[in-house]
This record gives C-alpha cells, structure tokens and sequence, in this order.
C-alpha cells in the first residue's frame, strides 16, 4: 500500500505556479521509524492533472479491506525534494505501522466513536462490560462487490446489524480526512480544505457504481469532486515502476516500461489478491489484456492459519473462549502475531517466538 500512496502523491503536483500565499514548510514529527520519509527514485515527469491546479497540498487515502492509511506532501516540499513524503503512523500495543486496522466503532445512533486501533480497544472494553450489543462494530470492510451496487446497499457489523455503507464509508474518510488535517497543521495553521487535493486508490475490480459511491461518500465528508482523484491501484504501480531504479542481487526491475509491452500486477492485500495483467499503448495509455481477478491469497488467509494452529493445540473452545470472554488479550495476541509476520525474511531460517496470554496457558 505504502507505494501506492508514495506513487499517487507523487503524480499528484504540476508544475504551475504556487499561490501568493506561502505555506510554512512543513515537516511532522513521528516517534516510530526514520522510513516515514519514502524514498522514491528518480521520479522526474509528473501526470497533469487539470484540477490540481491550485493545489498547494496532496493527500492520498487509502481505504482497505483490512488496513488504511494516509500520506501527504506540499508542493513546497515537493519543489525542495521530490521524495519528501510524510506517512501517518499509528500505533497498537507493541505494533507500530504506517496502516490502521479498517475498523470503525459507532454509538447506538450511528455516531462515530473511534476508528483503527483505538476501535479495537474501545470495543474490547466494551465487550468485557458487556456493553456492546448497543454499539455498532465494523471490522476488515468489505463494503463494495465486484458487481454492480445500489446506493442504499447495506453491510453487517460484528453482531449482523445492518448500516447504510455509504453512512459507514463517509464517516471512515471523515476521520481519515480530520486526522490528516490535524497532521498537516502541526506547522501549517494557515491552511485551508481548498487548498488540499485528494487522491483515493481502489482495487481493479471496482465497477462503477463503487467509483460512484465512493465519490457521494467523499462529497459527505467535505471533500469536493473537484478535489478528488480516484486511481485504481494497478495503474499506480504501473507509473512507480516506470521511474523506478532498483536493483540488486536477487530483485531487478527494468528502468524503462516500453510501448507494447505486456506486464502483470500481483497485489497481495490484507484480504484479497488482485491480478491484473495490462499492455502499454504507444500514446503511453493501457490496455487490459486479462480482466482483473482475484481470489484468497491474501494476508487474512495467513491469521486464518494460524487461528487453525492454534485450535488445534488448544482446542477450539479454548480458543473461542478467550475470544468471546478476554477480546482485548485475543486482539494484542493476533497484534503481535502481525507483527512477526511483517518481520519475517524470504531468506530466514530461525524460529518465529509469539507470545501466548496466560489464560491459553493454563
């Protein structure tokens, strides 16, 4: 996710000239990683796009099935050094990442209440009060199918009860909008909503009724369609890889993507693997050789396996126990499962140590 998000700020700027009002530089401070900063190389022709124009700041979102995230840099930053491109970090007990668990917590009323990791917790204290049934509790969305969707369609929550997706959604990219802006004005109080343009990655699969959607649910949040750029995430990576330069002695990847060349897009999600396999036209534009596909290749399927391991050595009542009666010691152990997961080497040979909660032990 982090190229795309790198890929579509990067496209984002035009080379036009900045408003008489200057924007202080701006720089967020982060107490996770220096690697907030991305690193693209050699990124020298941006995209045009006509609404950007007035831009002085791009935001990319990324609303997934399991994770999302933000990043955004100035035009200021942008004219200084092309790479310079600051990421959202969040934070879940021992796990510290560029992503938030998709999860969206809301009252009785279908307010909004929390969102991510502090979902996740608020919910499990919930839960051990057992006062959760009144709440509604959306985790890993899966909001939009491959086909075509009615603009009142609906989604279930944790205990299978309905809300409008669109309701859902625009309170998902409200949050993530509001907690953009409260980033971008640790340094920056002058700015204003118009001056941000928005960019929105989606899967191939998307039809247009979910582009659709997504727009009305954007539009709800504050965000004008004039603002707003929605990219499929194939063509995202098709342009990073265009520019970029990366080689060493197991991975190579070709500098230049020339006309007539065919190329394949394996995005391996946190609860879907999209493919999709496209051609480049010689105006630079692509052509779907194979309609995007996907199937349960995906992240989810690897907790999935573990969850199965784990019901086999301690017996699935224990499991579903700890689940139903301890949900805050069940979330921090597939945290830190996760958190091994994203450590782990093609290369390595040592033994992965997770920590189990005491009442699994005994």
């Amino acid at each position: 996710m982090s190229v795309l998000i790198q890929t579509i700020l990067r496209i984002g700027f035009q080379d036009v000239e900045r408003k008489k009002r200057k924007l202080d530089e701006l720089q967020v401070e982060v107490d996770c990683s220096k690697s907030n900063q991305a690193k693209i190389e050699n990124l020298s022709q941006p995209i045009r796009i006509p609404s950007m124009q007035n831009a002085l700041i791009c935001a990319a979102i990324d609303i997934g099935t399991t994770y999302s995230s933000y990043a955004f840099s100035t035009r200021n930053d942008y004219k200084k050094e092309p790479t310079n491109i600051h990421t959202s970090i969040w934070k879940g007990s021992s796990l510290c990442s560029f992503k938030a668990p998709t999860a969206v917590l809301l009252d009785s009323d279908q307010e909004f209440v929390a969102f991510g990791y502090e979902a996740e917790n608020k919910y499990s204290e919930l839960v051990a009060d057992g006062e959760h049934e009144d709440y509604y509790y959306f985790r890993k969305l899966k909001m939009l199918p491959e086909k075509g969707i009615k603009r009142d369609i609906q989604i279930i929550d944790e205990l299978n009860k309905p809300m409008a997706a669109l309701d859902v959604l625009h309170l998902t990219i409200m949050y993530l909008k509001d907690h953009l802006r409260k980033a971008i004005r640790v340094k920056c109080r002058a700015m204003e909503n118009s001056d941000i343009h928005y960019a929105f990655t989606v899967p191939a699969i998307w039809v247009e009724s979910a582009y659709a959607l997504m727009k009305e649910a954007a539009n709800m949040a504050g965000i004008r369609r004039e603002q707003l750029s929605i990219i499929p995430d194939p063509e995202a990576v098709f342009i990073y890889c265009q520019h970029l330069k990366y080689k060493n002695d197991k991975f190579a990847i070709p500098q230049t993507l020339k006309p007539g060349m065919q190329y394949m897009v394996v995005d391996l999600g946190g609860s879907t693997a999209d493919i999709t396999v496209h051609q480049i036209n010689g105006d630079g534009s692509l052509k779907e050789v194979v309609p995007a596909s996907g199937g349960p290749w995906d992240s989810k399927s690897i907790d999935e396996a573990f969850h199965s391991f784990l019901k086999k050595i301690c017996g699935p009542k224990v499991m579903e126990e700890l689940r139903e009666t301890e949900l805050e010691d069940f979330i921090d152990l597939f945290r830190e499962f996760e958190t091994k997961k994203r450590s782990i080497r093609v290369d390595q040979t040592n033994k992965v140590v997770v920590t189990l909660p005491v009442r699994i032990v005994n």
